[in-house]
């Protein structure tokens, strides 16, 4: 419990390495390492954007649930991988892991930064016909991409979906 407390206190400081390194020692140590401790771990290097350290604390999680994919999908959404959310979206639907409003709305931010409006308004359809209540999280995600990339009849089109 107290490598838990210690490790989340030093992932939400930002220090990564620091809490890396006393989960590898105890590991070292011959104890188990518990998923909530890993999950603990991904969450430190995602928001540092540590992304070699991510994808090895990814892969080290026994049940990549929902919450562990939206780490990764955030942070490469965020820093121009289109590609890999690609792929980890499809792993998720392949693998029965159920997409939430944020995994979406990361997805919609990673077409928006890689210019691709058609992908983002495709993606707020995916979620609506998932039976996820768009809101104005997507619909601002969604016109921020168009705005970016100043495609004004999509944001448009947005506008009018927000009157509905």
């Amino acid at each position: 419990r107290m490598l838990f407390q210690e490790a989340k206190r030093l992932g939400t400081a930002g220090k990564w390495e620091e809490a890396i390194a006393i989960v590898a020692d105890y590991g070292r140590e011959g104890n188990e390492i518990g998923e909530a401790i890993r999950f603990t771990v991904l969450r430190a290097c995602t928001r540092t954007f540590q992304s070699a350290q991510a994808w090895q604390a990814f892969r080290d999680l026994r049940d990549k649930h929902t919450a562990a994919y939206n780490l990764m999908l955030v942070m490469l959404s965020r820093t121009g991988h289109l590609h890999q959310v690609e792929e980890l979206v499809q792993e998720m639907r392949a693998g029965g892991v159920p997409l939430d409003a944020a995994s979406f709305t990361s997805t919609m931010t990673a077409y928006g930064s890689a210019g691709d409006t058609v992908g983002v308004m495709r993606v707020l359809s995916e979620m609506e016909a998932a039976g996820l209540k768009l809101t104005e999280i997507e619909f601002g995600a969604a016109l921020g991409a168009c705005g970016r990339n100043g495609d004004t009849a999509r944001a448009k089109e947005l506008f009018a979906m927000m009157r509905e």
